[in-house]
Formats: C-alpha cells, sequence, structure tokens
C-alpha cells in the first residue's frame, strides 16, 4: 500500500490509526523501529549508550565479515544449555538492511558470514539447548575478522542493548520520542547525536549533529514527538556521560522508518 492509498483508505476508515496500521504490517512503506540500550558505570567522560561501554568501534568504514568472537561464549555451544545460534542484522556493502544466522562454537570463534556489513546495529539469539534456559548464560561479542567489536550481547539478555541506528538506503527516519533514565541519586548529560553522509570515504566527513540534549537528567524523561528527519545511510546513536562518580544510563529510541 502506498501513502497516497493509505490516506485514502483512512479518511474511509476514520477509527483507524496510524501506529496500529504500520505495528499491522498493512503499510508497506513504513514500519517502526525500536532502539534500545544501556551503559553501566559510565564516568564524567562521554561514552555511547551500549552495553560493552565506551566509545562504539562499530562505525566501520568498510565492509566486512563478522564472526563471534572466540571465548566469551564458552558456555554456549550447539547442543549445550544457552544459545546455540544468533542471527546478526544490520547492513550489508550496498547499505541495504540485511541478516545472517551465525552458529555459535563453544570458545572457539564461528564461522564468519558470508555477508559483508558495514553496520551491525542488532543481534539476537535464534536457539538454545535447553527448554529451562532460554538465553545466552554467557556473553557473546560480535566482531570483524579482522578483530573490530560491533556488538554485544550481554549474558542471559538473548539481544543487543545498543541504542545506535543507520537509516538503510532509500529509506528515511523520522524521530518520534525517546525514553531516558539514570540510576537513582545521580545525574548525567545525554545526548541524541546524527551524522549523514556516512558512507563518504574520504575526507571532508560529515560531522555529527544534535539532534536532542538532556543536561543534568536525574530522573526518569521522555520526549514529544519532534519528527526530526533523518535521510538514508545516516547514523543516530545516544552518548551519556556522568555529571559526577558513575552512573548508569538506559534509553529507548523510537523512528518512524519509510521509503525515501
Amino acid at each position: 500500500m502506498s501513502f497516497k492509498q493509505w490516506f485514502n483508505a483512512r479518511l474511509l476508515r476514520p477509527g483507524s490509526e496510524f501506529d496500529v496500521d504500520v505495528a499491522m504490517g498493512r503499510l508497506a512503506f513504513a514500519k517502526h523501529i525500536s532502539k534500545f540500550g544501556y551503559v553501566e558505570g559510565i564516568n564524567t567522560t562521554e561514552a555511547e549508550v551500549w552495553s560493552p561501554g565506551g566509545a562504539y568501534t562499530g562505525f566501520l568504514t568498510a565492509a566486512s565479515a563478522v564472526r563471534v568472537k572466540a571465548g566469551g561464549d564458552a558456555e554456549d555451544d550447539d547442543g549445550a544449555v544457552g544459545a546455540n545460534s544468533i542471527v546478526v542484522q544490520g547492513l550489508n556493502e550496498e547499505w541495504i538492511l540485511t541478516e545472517e544466522t551465525l552458529a555459535l562454537n563453544g570458545t572457539g570463534a564461528s564461522s564468519a558470514t558470508t555477508t559483508t556489513f558495514i553496520r551491525v546495529f542488532r543481534s539476537w539469539v535464534a536457539d538454545t539447548g535447553a527448554y529451562a534456559t532460554p538465553y545466552n548464560t554467557a556473553a557473546i561479542t560480535i566482531e570483524t575478522t579482522g578483530g573490530v567489536v560491533v556488538a554485544s550481547i550481554p549474558a542471559g539478555d538473548g539481544q543487543t542493548s545498543m541504542a545506535i541506528y543507520t537509516v538503510p538506503a532509500n529509506r528515511q527516519c523520522f524521530v518520534r520520542d525517546d525514553f531516558i533514565n539514570v540510576s537513582s541519586t545521580k545525574a548525567a548529560n545525554v545526548h541524541l547525536w546524527q551524522r549523514p553522509n556516512a558512507d563518504t570515504g574520504t575526507a571532508p566527513f560529515s560531522s555529527r549533529r544534535l539532534v536532542r540534549m538532556y543536561h543534568g537528567i536525574g530522573s526518569p524523561a521522555a520526549s514529544p514527538n519532534s519528527w526530526a528527519c533523518l535521510p538514508a545511510k545516516t547514523d543516530v546513536w545516544f552518548t551519556a556521560d556522568a555529571v559526577s562518580g558513575t552512573a548508569d544510563v538506559s534509553v529507548i529510541l523510537n523512528l518512524l522508518e519509510t521509503d525515501a
């Protein structure tokens, strides 16, 4: 269904809600994207909001096959309790949304993907070895074949926790709302950034730009709808730093993605 068809149909169905239509998959041109992440023990140095903490290393400048890093999944293996395989989702060398399933290999590195990824922004456990253990019993780190970490699934979570996304080619995203929480009695500075033209391979490169900022936030906060538009091949991510001492920060970012 095109936007025009949806608009005309909605006039005939005044009780219909756009969000429900998108969520039900009735609109081929649009879908919801929810990106969430947390970071523990941040200090006064700015860090990306993703579970490993520190600077995010996955904004690649060249596409690469990826694999599960050796060691981190020591308790998870084919036929054992915990995770047997994971799905890796991101953008391929053409900046098109793609995903691939990887079988885990115990304490050793997994085989590499056949897909070469320029971005990885989500991964989850696909299946486990025991009904009573429907999650990964150890952390799972995803890296390029050159050893650059692009994502991590914390132990027990079964899913990456990274407030980072990149708009695929031929798509655009509208920032709808976000939710932020800082650990009790603490305060933090939280920023939402965008960087357009992420596919630019030679200088000059596009600078990051603020989309939203929250200074000294110390309690749960939510933003109203703003509908900031992010064009294709734009990175969007959260950073945070503690006002003093250390703090834990979690965020949720909701996007509406449509045909460009």
